[in-house]
């Protein structure tokens, strides 16, 4: 009958495909989203409901807030896998080129973001405000200064950042807010720029998209980003000069990009030439005559055109170099900086060199140039404010652009098909980890840093404001906020604003003689006097023989207490400051207000 020669060939099929049912791992790709899906939603309400990672306290934690995007990454992974035919997840969908990659890859930078812009939602550093004072001076005098009235000293390094601060300033808005919302672009079209370079160097969609996730999950770019300094413009600038010189020397036109990106880096940083010199390197050496041309057209056009702002750094500074690079530089002083930085990318650096080994294109030269010759450099630079491998983040931005490639080479390489797929995303998996782990280091960096910002240096500098109303001297090393607040002229006892103390040292009798109506030095101690740093070890004899200058206040920061020295009673202190005011006000008493501290009323629009 022909329904049981029809219920014979089912039985048949069954039998033949019984064996691919039961294969190894086919029933557990199945129950894979069910369980992903399972242990999100366990998760997100242990999160919610019982505080259990954080020992039961209520506030919000890293831990549980990166648990919880974990919670959402599983279960993203769990609707990925159950739309898919073969199950697969976020980090095998990177791998596809259409809609499907596009998310893949949009949910997991969005997951790296959300993370770091939790851990470091309060961020911003000191040094962010000696730009600030300069974009103050420009606005409210006309003046690029340190001090009013006296001889101008760079002690910025940032002239385009300090531009882009003076123009917040002028339209009333909060120079920290602007600048973390540039950063935050910057950021964005960093990504974008390493997608691109990774491309070039023959990336395909997956080993491309790794490289850019691979940048998103180091915690130093978005850290940086949320500083207030100029850290990420100079990373998106240096990518941008990979990618057009790349561009330039294949088509052998008037290189105009790379200019106009090259201008650009060097109104940026100090260190430009530098870096705009190593890029160049690769295509004057071992390049081929058009590539040679190229290099020297942006070479010669770009110098042709930095010219004014030279001569005018010249005439107005009366110096070719920032004063803060001089008062950094020194023989192996950065030597502990540099270690640091690539002990970290000791992996990054051993997954280029095996893709090295096999050949590397002209970007790839770049980028080892740019590589080397930032190590070399550094060495003979030191600064305090260096964590977070903050002067390195360029070069390790086109480490990246490598990275991506040569993971996907080596987890690939020997791996038979079928299980290709799997060692891909634990490798990938790994090195996100990996890139990652220092959040939660730097967040409890950024957290005391921010907070004992707000403690100490906004507590001095309204007490400043609101006993010297802008008038008297200032002697001190954390010379961002609290000049910025006090509007007091300042000495720069560490020398990033004072020339001759950059060039020649402290010398503290020439600073007394000057009559500073308030000195503030760094002690390891409340109780007694043991400095930090020699320049605090200097000064110290040197104040106590002032007469006219008592203690009046020691307030702890991070780690030490600033000692305040004053030939005045300070007044009140405003814990709320406006950042973005341009105009001096009036002063509340402390606890007067019920606003919310500074850095989380600014980081309020921004995050």
């Amino acid at each position: 009958m022909p329904w049981r020669r029809r219920g014979a060939a089912r039985a048949a099929r069954g039998w033949a495909e019984a064996p691919a049912r039961s294969a190894p791992g086919v029933g557990f790709r199945r129950v894979l989203p069910l369980l992903e899906a399972g242990l999100a939603v366990v998760l997100l309400v242990a999160i919610l409901l019982f505080d259990g990672l954080a020992g039961g306290t209520r506030e919000l934690g890293l831990r549980q807030w990166m648990a919880g995007v974990g919670a959402l990454l599983m279960a993203a992974d769990a609707a990925m896998r159950s739309a898919d035919v073969e199950r697969r997840g976020l980090l095998s969908g990177l791998a596809e080129r259409g809609l499907r990659g596009t998310a893949a890859f949009l949910v997991l930078a969005g997951a790296l973001v959300a993370i770091q812009l939790f851990a470091f939602r309060d961020y911003f550093v000191d040094d962010a405000f000696i730009t600030f004072r300069y974009a103050q001076h420009l606005v409210l005098h006309g003046q690029v200064t340190w001090n009013l009235g006296e001889a101008p000293v760079e002690g910025y390094s940032n002239f385009l950042w300090m531009l882009l601060a003076a123009g917040a300033l002028s339209v009333s808005a909060d120079p920290l807010l602007v600048s973390r919302l540039v950063s935050l672009l910057a950021l964005a079209l960093a990504v974008r720029l390493v997608l691109r370079l990774a491309h070039r160097i023959g990336a395909d969609a997956q080993a491309a998209r790794f490289s850019a996730l691979t940048l998103l999950a180091i915690p130093g770019f978005v850290f940086w980003a949320m500083s207030g300094l100029e850290t990420a413009s100079v990373v998106v600038l240096g990518l941008a000069l990979l990618d057009t010189t790349a561009h330039d020397a294949e088509q052998d036109r008037l290189p105009w990009r790379s200019v106009i990106v090259a201008l650009l880096l060097l109104l940026s940083r100090p260190e430009a030439p530098l870096f705009v010199g190593l890029a160049l390197l690769p295509l004057l050496v071992g390049g081929d005559a058009a590539a040679r041309r190229c290099a020297f057209r942006i070479a010669a056009i770009t110098a042709l055109a930095i010219a004014p702002y030279f001569a005018w750094k010249l005439a107005h500074f009366d110096a070719w170099v920032a004063n803060s690079a001089v008062a950094k530089a020194g023989v192996m002083r950065g030597l502990p900086i540099v270690t640091q930085a690539y002990l970290f990318t000791f992996p990054f650096v051993l997954l280029a060199i095996s893709r090295a080994a096999r050949g590397m294109t002209r970007v790839e030269q770049q980028i080892w140039c740019l590589n080397a010759g930032f190590a070399v450099a550094g060495l003979h630079v030191a600064t305090q404010v260096a964590h977070q491998f903050r002067f390195f983040l360029p070069v390790i931005a086109g480490l990246c652009v490598i990275v991506g490639p040569a993971l996907l080479d080596l987890a690939t390489r020997g791996v038979p098909a079928p299980r290709r797929r799997a060692t891909v995303a634990v490798a990938a998996a790994a090195l996100m980890l990996y890139a990652l782990a220092p959040v939660i280091e730097a967040q409890g960096y950024a957290g005391r840093e921010s907070q004992g910002l707000e403690r100490a240096h906004v507590r001095v500098g309204h007490a400043l404001a609101s006993t010297y109303r802008g008038q008297g001297l200032l002697a001190a090393s954390d010379c961002g906020l609290i000049p910025y607040l006090s509007r007091m002229r300042t000495i720069d006892l560490w020398g990033l604003n004072d020339a001759r103390i950059a060039r020649d040292g402290l010398d503290p009798a020439a600073v007394m003689a000057r009559a500073p109506d308030v000195v503030i030095l760094h002690s390891l101690s409340a109780s007694e006097f043991r400095a930090r740093e020699a320049y605090d070890l200097a000064m110290h004899p040197a104040v106590l023989r002032e007469r006219g200058l008592i203690l009046r206040d020691r307030v702890e920061f991070a780690g030490y207490w600033l000692w305040v020295w004053s030939r005045r009673p300070l007044g009140p202190s405003d814990p709320t400051p406006q950042f973005s005011s341009v105009e001096p006000s009036g002063v509340r008493a402390a606890g007067g207000s019920a606003s919310p501290p500074l850095a989380r009323a600014a980081l309020a629009y921004a995050v």
